[in-house]
């Protein structure tokens, strides 16, 4: 922010302390929900390319937490394709949350394209992909991630859209296992990549055939439960 700020001094008449200033209680504000006043501040600095990367970044959060996703999407859209690692992986994250998979994936090749070893950067990698559609490329990535990265909640979860995805149904219910056994949120994975497909014409049939792999403890879990009923009875 501070480098950002000293190069936009040229284009705003604003102090570089007070830009950073600015910055600072728009963070403050958005960390109280107090969106609306926070976008109020940052106005003036919106339209200044050297910092548009934070800017457009906290704006798109902003909207995020006001659950105005077409406008988070437009100010997401808005930071330059080059950032630092950093800025960029907090903006695919937040892409990634928009279920905007393909601009989000956009984000992550680019970062690893310069730093290839960024554990956080492949596994986000294998999400968006994952999230776009991509499922044998969010595997590769997945397998990727592995060298670089803990296994995690969303690498499980990018391994199992990918694999449901595939028709790969026992191979999915296989990791739901290995879930299990690391102590992962096998709930929190499960509900969130099965209702995907719950939304999808046509999907809930994989769904139906997934839930039915799954050993009796999986199915005991509530949110697992409510996920196999409703793609039983849809099916």
């Amino acid at each position: 922010f501070a480098m950002g700020s000293r190069l936009a001094c040229d284009e705003s008449p604003m102090s570089v302390p007070a830009v950073s200033q600015s910055i600072e209680q728009a963070r403050a504000l958005i960390a109280r929900h107090k969106t609306a006043e926070a976008r109020s501040l940052l106005a003036p600095l919106r339209g200044i390319a050297a910092i548009a990367g934070p800017i457009e970044m906290l704006v798109g959060y902003s909207y995020i937490i006001d659950t105005n996703i077409a406008e988070a999407l437009t100010a997401l859209r808005q930071v330059p394709a080059h950032v630092e690692a950093g800025i960029g992986l907090a903006v695919g994250r937040l892409l990634l949350s928009c279920d905007a998979g393909t601009l989000a994936l956009e984000r992550f090749r680019r970062i690893l394209v310069q730093h290839p070893t960024v554990g956080d950067a492949a596994v986000s990698t294998a999400e968006a992909a994952s999230l776009a559609g991509h499922a044998k490329a969010a595997l590769a990535w997945a397998s990727r991630a592995t060298v670089f990265a803990p296994v995690s909640t969303g690498l499980f979860g990018a391994k199992l859209q990918a694999l449901i995805d595939l028709g790969q149904t026992q191979d999915a219910a296989t990791l739901v296992k290995e879930m299990e056994q690391s102590g992962t949120d096998v709930e929190a994975v499960v509900s969130t990549v099965t209702r995907r497909f719950l939304g999808m014409d046509g999907r809930t049939t994989d769904v139906d055939r997934l839930m039915s792999a799954l050993d009796d403890t999986t199915l005991r879990r509530p949110k697992v439960a409510t996920v196999a009923a409703v793609a039983a009875y849809i099916s």
